[in-house]
């Protein structure tokens, strides 16, 4: 029958890097403290961190890039193998049309950070408030450096250049305000208001609490997509091309418009995107999640607890993916904004997180 013809040949396998060497992080912080007044304290730290030799994966068998003499006529005619078009004509390894992992350990990362924190007590007031400034950027954000997205066994564009996918992680805020606060209001026997109740009257009126967190955040970062036209560069992960100086906030104005889609073009066949990974950010959170609460005494040791809880209190548009508690984030498909070049909806908010939700609990102690 004679041999099979090498482009037929199909192959899957994940090698271990031949020199292995262990992953590490350098970190340095410093910070300052002080008491400003009787029950609050203000604290400003820095905190840096630089990681090397962080696990990835690269697919070492995507087909090479196309040469510039060979590139017009592969636009033109895919097929045609006189000119190192398809890929079959372009495997690192002839004898291996597939997928071939390579384990390394050549990933980093680096994280700079600011955090301020104001703490506030007195007999009825506990605020906690933090604000952190910060930036994050790797070159995959997946653990093992497998794709987020699209396939899971790898994640850069061009494997045989990863370093073009470093960039703002997936995770990556910049700006992050979170305030959590427990407040007993001043009603009741013994209190401001209200000190001459009638044991009737408390147990109406007295011991209530307010508490709750609020959040502001900024967005997380994402990329626009595009086609690997007719597979000429056998990536999943093929970005748009960004026209420089394009205002990418300078949409429509449509209700869940938000990117502007001019700023955007499909690259030609066989060549990449020449756009950053995660240089969009998806819109940020406004989120009150507050509570009102009280303890009953019923006899002796009993009491009754009620608790009316408030998630997303004002109601406000939350555009973000809803995950567990409020949101997180990504590249590819962990954008509440469509972020696919050819996509019908490319550049409008698709998803958001749930609108404003009540609920009631009570327990019995004793």
């Amino acid at each position: 029958l004679g041999p099979f013809p090498e482009s037929s040949l199909s192959f899957i396998a994940v090698i271990e890097s031949n020199n292995p060497q262990p992953p590490y992080v350098e970190e340095w912080t410093a910070g300052v403290q002080r008491q400003l007044g009787r029950g609050t304290v203000i604290q400003a730290d820095y905190v840096g961190k630089h990681s090397l030799h962080l696990l990835d994966r690269r697919d070492i068998a995507q087909p090479n890039t196309i040469p510039q003499a060979d590139l017009p006529y592969c636009q033109a005619d895919p097929n045609d193998a006189a000119h190192d078009c398809p890929t079959y004509t372009r495997l690192p390894y002839p004898n291996f049309n597939g997928i071939f992992i390579n384990s390394s350990f050549e990933g980093y990362s680096h994280y700079n950070a600011l955090n301020f924190t104001l703490t506030h007590r007195t007999a009825g007031l506990l605020v906690t408030a933090a604000y952190t400034w910060a930036q994050s950027k790797d070159d995959k954000s997946a653990a093992a450096g497998v794709g987020a997205t699209g396939s899971g066994f790898q994640g850069f564009m061009d494997n045989h250049d990863p370093h073009l996918d470093y960039g703002l992680s997936d995770f990556d805020v910049p700006q992050r305000f979170v305030a959590s606060y427990v407040y007993s209001l001043p009603f009741g026997r013994g209190q401001r208001y209200g000190a001459k109740m009638n044991r009737a009257e408390d147990a109406a009126l007295g011991g209530w609490q307010i508490s709750g967190i609020t959040t502001f955040q900024s967005g997380f970062p994402f990329s626009m997509t595009a086609t690997d036209t007719a597979g000429l560069l056998g990536t999943f992960f093929q970005r748009a091309n960004y026209k420089q100086g394009c205002d990418v906030n300078a949409h429509g104005g449509g209700r869940f418009d938000r990117i502007n889609m001019s700023c955007f073009s499909q690259p030609a066949a066989g060549v990449y995107g020449n756009s950053k990974r995660n240089f969009l950010r998806q819109p940020g959170i406004d989120d009150w999640d507050m509570a009102l609460q009280k303890s009953f005494p019923i006899v002796g040791r009993m009491h009754f607890h009620f608790r009316l809880s408030t998630f997303n209190t004002f109601n406000h548009h939350q555009y973000v993916v809803n995950v567990g508690g409020l949101a997180t984030g990504g590249s590819g498909g962990g954008s509440a904004i469509d972020n696919g070049l050819s996509d019908s909806l490319a550049g409008k908010i698709t998803s958001a997180a749930p609108a404003r939700i009540i609920q009631l609990s009570g327990k019995i102690t004793f």
